[in-house]
């Protein structure tokens, strides 16, 4: 991505990418910023950086936030899992699609 180089106004270089109306991401970031849901997924995953990057007292998580991190974790573990069995799947295909054309006609 090129940078147009800086602002003639601030003379900040940062740019910032604009997603279109229909874009995914634009959905998402309007539900974490407007529903309770959405704040409380961005509470989880600050909680989460801090855990990993700081001491953290267990008895100042939340009920709500640890809730949301084993959900968290659960969701990230059956990701993973999927997505190693649709890998898995894959080369199984390409391994049968190349036994198929290495058979003799």
């Amino acid at each position: 991505m090129n940078v147009p180089g800086p602002c003639p106004s601030c003379d900040q270089i940062a740019s910032t990418a604009e997603r279109c109306e229909s874009c995914p991401v634009v959905e998402v970031e309007h539900f974490r910023a407007t529903t309770s849901t959405g704040q409380l997924l961005d509470r989880v995953l600050e909680h989460e950086f801090d855990t990993k990057h700081y001491h953290i007292d267990p008895r100042g998580v939340s009920a709500e936030v640890r809730e949301g991190l084993k959900v968290l974790e659960h969701e990230r573990l059956r990701w993973e899992r999927e997505t190693r069995e649709k890998a898995n799947q894959e080369r199984e295909e390409q391994r049968r699609v190349r036994e198929m054309q290495r058979r003799p006609r």
